[in-house]
């Protein structure tokens, strides 16, 4: 995977985690907390951060 699809992918997922927080419906919150817990996995692998 490129450093550019890579930032691709996390920008979406961290836009959507994002926007699902607003939400007061508690199943859109734990989707956000996945989305960004993918994030967080994706740029370990990748980039080597936590």
């Amino acid at each position: 995977m490129t450093p550019q699809e890579l930032t691709s992918i996390t920008s979406l997922l961290s836009r959507g985690a994002k926007a699902l927080e607003k939400s007061d419906d508690y199943r859109h919150k734990e989707l956000a907390r996945l989305m960004r817990n993918k994030v967080r996995q994706l740029n370990k692998k990748y980039n080597g951060q936590k």
